[in-house]
């Protein structure tokens, strides 16, 4: 049997609660509750109990009675302790204390031999029960935001927690013990005053998400290539200056948070982190890198904004080095021209792939590899793909380039290519040199049209050609 009353002002609870011996659910949460009766102990069949946002400053003892409870959740009250009686529930797999008022544990908390599970979050705790270490089923435990300075050695023992959360505390160093942590998979420090990574955080091998935001790191050590599973790793708001080049190791990486930084440059194989999804880098003035090209800083809770094309950033840095020269057979193709012409099913084709009737209307800029056979062997293309939107052609601005080979696309549907063609070819002029433009037509079979070469020839020498492609059905 289960009862849900979620949200309805309740500020007590009858003792005749006591009588349903075969409840197993009971959702109290978002009430007004400041007491439970005694009589809740006699609900023995009970396994999940939510008291989520209430006003609980106490448990009664008899909690201990519910021998049965699997998921307590006692989140958002106002509890300054827990009853000694709570470890007798031996079932339970699940305890949320996230957001009350304890500076304690009791000891008999680490009774708790089957739980998974253990939110401490916003709380006011400053140490850990050395008993901790008998908790071995537990693989999540949260500790953010509250003001543990030290673990206890006893951590170490637990040797299945996969998630161990300790951001927004007072911790000044790396806590030694975290490294007989082998399967954890997702570690926060956040927010602490940790200003070196040891080196034997390599022995981590599990772990996949890292998050070392406004900790005061001013390197992170070159061990950090050793973790193979890292996926995520944030180190905003630091005092960073240079990147290991030995990071472009972890080939799995996928989110690289570094805005609010003082790197100075970036290390050129970061171009081999294929994988790479994000690259924040606002805040990092040195590094000359326009906010347009930036994209949104990050914000985790933001999962509808997509983030700026990591490889758009890192081609534009690294063609912008003073020093620095486009690496032997490869070239970056800058596919430019008014929305929906067929720039991005022009891409397709080259890539030997069919077009899509459906395709949207490319948002903003992509860029995408393209296998090229020359002469002097194989290349690669970085190939900019550039929505068409008006809204973006002042923009464009920011990313035309010199040392770049242009593909203007038009189509004949409105009988105004010359119109189009300056429009475009002064953009291209003025920001990419004497970077050689080849002029493509597209949709030629529905709607053929024809160029006056020896004009366009004159009005910019530096095309080097043109091509007619049938893409009846090219749409971006």
């Amino acid at each position: 049997m289960r009862i849900d009353l979620e949200a309805n002002e309740l500020n007590t609870l009858p003792p005749e609660i006591g009588q349903l011996t075969t409840l197993a659910k009971l959702d109290l949460n978002h009430n007004e509750l400041s007491t439970l009766p005694s009589e809740i102990g006699e609900c023995t069949g009970l396994k999940i109990l939510d008291l989520d946002q209430n006003q609980l400053d106490t448990l009664p003892s008899e909690i201990g009675e519910c021998t049965g409870l699997k998921i307590l959740d006692l989140d958002q009250n106002q509890l300054d302790t827990l009853p000694q009686e709570i470890g007798q529930l031996k079932a339970l797999t699940a305890l949320h204390v996230s957001h009350n008022q304890l500076s304690t544990l009791p000891q008999e908390i680490c009774q708790l031999t089957a739980l998974n599970i253990l939110f401490l979050t916003a709380n006011r705790l400053t140490a850990l029960p050395t008993e901790i270490g008998r908790l071995t089923a537990l693989t999540h435990l949260y500790l953010g935001a509250n003001q543990v300075s030290t673990l206890p050695s006893e951590i170490g023992r637990l040797t299945a927690l996969t998630e161990l959360a300790l951001f927004a505390n007072g911790i000044r160093t790396f806590p030694k013990e975290i490294i007989q942590l082998t399967a954890i998979e997702t570690l926060d420090l956040a927010l602490n005053e940790i200003d070196e990574l040891p080196s034997e955080i390599c022995k981590l091998s599990s772990l996949s998400r890292l998050d070392l935001e406004r900790t005061r790191l001013g390197a992170l050590p070159p061990e950090i290539s050793q973790l193979p599973s890292l996926t995520m790793l944030n180190c905003s708001k630091n005092h960073l200056e240079t990147l290991p080049s030995e990071i472009a190791r972890c080939t799995r990486l996928e989110r690289l948070i570094l805005e609010n930084n003082s790197l100075r440059e970036l290390p050129e194989n970061l171009l081999e982190l294929r994988h790479l999804k994000e690259l924040t880098l606002h805040g990092n003035e040195s590094l000359g890198l326009p906010t347009e090209l930036l994209g949104p800083t990050y914000n985790p809770r933001d999962t509808n904004t997509p983030p700026a094309d990591p490889r758009a950033i890192l081609d534009y840095y690294f063609s912008r080095q003073e020093d620095g020269e486009a690496p032997m057979q490869e070239v970056r193709l800058l596919l430019v021209g008014r929305g929906r012409v067929g720039k991005t099913s022009l891409l397709k084709a080259l890539r030997g792939e069919a077009p899509d009737e459906n395709e949207p209307e490319t948002p903003g800029i992509t860029v995408e590899p393209l296998n090229l056979q020359c002469p002097s062997g194989n290349a690669t293309a970085h190939v900019w793909d550039f929505g068409g939107q008006e809204f973006l052609h002042g923009t464009h601005q920011i990313f035309l380039a010199e040392r770049c080979v242009y593909l203007l696309v038009l189509e004949g549907r409105e009988g105004n290519w010359e119109l189009e063609t300056d429009y475009w070819l002064r953009f291209i002029e003025s920001f990419g040199g004497d970077s050689p433009v080849l002029i493509v037509l597209t949709k030629y079979d529905k709607h053929p049209f024809s160029v006056d070469r020896f004009r366009l020839q004159e009005r910019c020498p530096q095309i080097a050609g043109s091509w007619k492609r049938m893409l009846s059905h090219a749409v971006e």
